[in-house]
């Protein structure tokens, strides 16, 4: 098995605005670097997306949620003011998985995804009301970054999820120190963790 982590990262906050926000969820987070927070929850496998959303409202601003699974599949939530404004999941799953994956139920022997938090409709496996990708949209309204190089990346062949997940956060202007890293990792391996000092919240 490769990795699988979830990190949140929020856009122009404080780390005490983000901690406040979290209204007593275990997180880690990170000092401001780059012009952002890192947000590693405790609940990585159902509760990012929640509190990504969540922490957008509440801040006013912009969070990026992060999924890898297995190192295979790298989806991308952004959301701005709490409103899902962009959702990219690379590669497409029934490309990873084959044709059979419009089954869920023959997916869940590669792990449920839906429990991961990435949305099965999205995926093709039922409806869903997500806004899909498109790069320039995500720049113009982050208000950083590079339509161009994004969508280089987004269509590349990567070996490993989490190197797609560090170049696109260098392509929006965002840390890439945060890729590769869950709450689970860092309780357990912190030590190597280069996006500078944590906060344990609450």
């Amino acid at each position: 098995m490769g990795s699988s982590y979830a990190n949140l990262t929020v856009v122009g906050a404080t780390t005490d605005a983000v901690i406040g926000a979290l209204s007593g969820q275990e997180a880690l987070v990170t000092q401001p670097r780059g012009g952002a927070v890192g947000v590693f929850p405790a609940d990585e496998e159902n509760g990012w997306p929640l509190l990504g959303q969540h922490l957008s409202a509440a801040l006013r601003t912009a969070v990026i949620g992060a999924l890898v699974f297995d190192d295979d599949i790298l989806n991308v939530l952004t959301w701005i003011d709490g409103e899902l404004v962009d959702d990219l999941c690379v590669p497409d799953p029934a490309d990873h998985f084959g044709p059979e994956a419009a089954s869920a139920a023959e997916m869940a022997e590669f792990g449920d995804l839906a429990d991961m938090g990435i949305d099965a409709g999205a995926m093709g496996l039922g409806p869903s009301s997500s806004p899909g990708h498109d790069a320039r949209r995500l720049v113009d309204l982050l208000r950083r970054g590079d339509a161009a190089e994004v969508r280089r990346i987004v269509r590349g062949e990567y070996a490993f999820a989490t190197d797609r997940h560090a170049e696109l956060a260098g392509a929006l202007g965002l840390p890439i120190e945060f890729a590769g890293w869950g709450h689970h990792y860092l309780t357990r391996q912190g030590e190597d963790f280069a996006g500078g000092p944590l906060i344990a919240a609450p």
